[in-house]
């Protein structure tokens, strides 16, 4: 008999950002070979308009293989499911999933009451580690989540870094507690006329690149700073291509590439498709990441794939997935970060020799990879209750 799987499928209607770039890829794979393990359906909260149209277009944004899939939905707002979920065993509780054996919780929507077992994804816990940046106090926000931590009987952490915090923070025991890393997409080719259409008018020089979210916990006013120090000292006539949402009020990063004297060499895409992305990728010289804690660095592997040397942050989880100290900095020092970046930009050796090490670390992360240690898990959570 099949173990029944119910698997938190949210993150497919967001459809981008960190989370989604994560799970979309790990279900895919997982449901790809798991079949004769599982019969698995995936949930969504559907308690809003926009989420039950997201839902009905679901069928014509992802692959056939997540559409043959059994479907729930929960047809709730997210404020009264986790009221529901946080009182076990309430007979009303049920309402919010179908019939299981495992419920993957893939957000921090967790259901508490007994009877199944519960495995938890944990991408970080930057809130608990840079918690200047966030509202929720850090004594409430670890209290919540060790509470639901607590409640799973196996976690997954997308790094080492993060699986240490998780037992360093929250007291789960280590032997809870699996590693399974992001995979990554080979990248494709694209034709001459494609890539014509995809560039930005604006984007007519050389490039510094950052991808990711434009907010103060990604240290983004150190990248304009390392890369306006960085002009000054070679005078190269290079542009920085910012990358990602504008969490800030919209002129906070222009006001400091103004202060810094850089704003004609600035350029902010906000959010763009996959495609252009991965041409920008493609294109830059390098890519900076200074974030002050990365649970993973996704923006990282994927710049490896396309062999795109990284200049990055030494905290948190980007040493291990670098894999490469030379190519760390010390984030809270823009500065010695530019002088950095000037010995990259002046050594055709050392560029080459990134270039490699990109190209030779990307091959380690591995979707079939990841999927298969999803599955050994799971299969070993559930022996543990026959």
């Amino acid at each position: 008999m099949k173990i029944k799987l119910t698997i938190d499928a949210m993150p497919i209607l967001a459809e981008r950002g960190g989370i989604s770039n994560y799970v979309i890829p790990l279900i895919e794979h997982f449901l790809r070979i798991s079949e004769p393990y599982f019969d698995t359906t995936l949930h969504f909260r559907t308690g809003s308009p926009d989420r039950r149209r997201q839902f009905r277009s679901l069928p014509n944004c992802h692959s056939s293989r997540l559409n043959n899939s059994q479907y729930w939905k929960t047809n709730l707002p997210d404020r009264i499911l986790k009221l529901l979920w946080k009182m076990n065993n309430l007979p009303f509780g049920t309402i919010a999933l179908p019939q299981t054996d495992i419920y993957l919780a893939t957000t921090e929507m967790m259901p508490r009451y007994n009877g199944i077992k519960k495995i938890a994804i944990v991408y970080d816990l930057i809130p608990a580690i840079i918690s200047q940046f966030f509202k929720e106090t850090r004594s409430h926000y670890l209290n919540r989540i060790t509470s639901s931590l607590k409640n799973c009987d196996a976690i997954i952490a997308i790094s080492k870094a993060t699986a240490n915090d998780i037992a360093t923070l929250c007291g789960i025991e280590k032997s809870k507690i699996t590693v399974i890393y992001p995979g990554i997409s080979l990248p494709t080719q694209l034709n001459t006329s494609e890539e014509s259409e995809l560039k930005f008018p604006e984007v007519n020089r050389p490039f510094v690149l950052y991808v990711g979210a434009l907010s103060p916990n990604k240290n983004v006013e150190a990248v304009i700073q390392c890369f306006a120090h960085f002009i000054k000292a070679t005078n190269y006539d290079w542009q920085l291509v910012l990358v990602g949402k504008n969490f800030m009020h919209e002129s906070y990063f222009q006001e400091i590439a103004k202060q810094e004297g850089v704003i004609e060499r600035v350029v902010f895409t906000g959010w763009v498709s996959e495609e252009i992305k991965h041409f920008l990728f493609r294109k830059a010289k390098i890519l900076l990441q200074f974030s002050w804690y990365e649970g993973f660095g996704l923006p990282v592997i994927e710049a490896m794939s396309y062999a795109l040397p990284t200049l990055a942050s030494n905290r948190g989880s980007i040493p291990e997935v670098i894999s490469n100290m030379e190519q760390l900095i010390d984030p809270s020092k823009p500065i010695e970060a530019a002088e950095k970046l000037s010995q990259f930009a002046l050594d055709s050796d050392l560029q080459l020799r990134w270039k490699i090490h990109a190209i030779q670390r990307a091959k380690e992360f591995n979707w079939e990879k990841s999927a298969e240690i999803l599955l050994m898990r799971l299969r070993e959570l559930h022996t543990k209750t026959c």
